[in-house]
């Protein structure tokens, strides 16, 4: 025991900066991250608010092209129908899953004004420094 004690300020020095590296790391995720997916959340409820104002047409040409691919115009009004979407009442939004730099995903709740929860995916993109909609699943 005597041959430890002096080694042992050495020893909580050395998980000190064990900690402090790893918070520091964290730190430095969490900026990237919030950087990295500003404009995200504006983005979707401007959507939603595109939806709720009956300017579907707008809400649909403002997602890409790869998006209207995928999913034409009457597609796209009959999953608003279905779902009720234009009676929605807020979105909780989950935290951006970085795909790459310039590609994200994020899960979303949407609540109808009735309390129904609808369960999204959405697939945005950056282009021309804008994130934009790609990909919308109903999970």
């Amino acid at each position: 025991m005597e041959l430890l004690q002096p080694y042992g300020k050495y020893v909580l020095i050395g998980l000190g900066a064990i900690a402090a590296i790893a918070i520091l790391v964290w730190v430095s995720v969490v900026v990237i991250v919030m950087r990295n997916t500003k404009g995200i959340p504006l983005v979707i409820n401007d959507f939603f608010k595109l939806i709720i104002e009956d300017k579907i047409d707008k809400a649909y040409q403002s997602t890409t092209g790869n998006f209207q691919s995928r999913m034409s115009k009457p597609q796209f009004r009959k999953l608003i129908k279905n779902k009720k979407i234009k009676q929605f009442k807020r979105t909780l939004l989950e935290i951006p899953k970085m795909n790459n730099a310039d590609s994200s995903t994020i899960d979303i709740t949407l609540i109808l004004n009735s309390g129904r929860e609808i369960p999204l995916k959405f697939g945005v993109v950056r282009q021309n420094k804008q994130w934009t909609i790609d990909t919308l699943e109903v999970i």
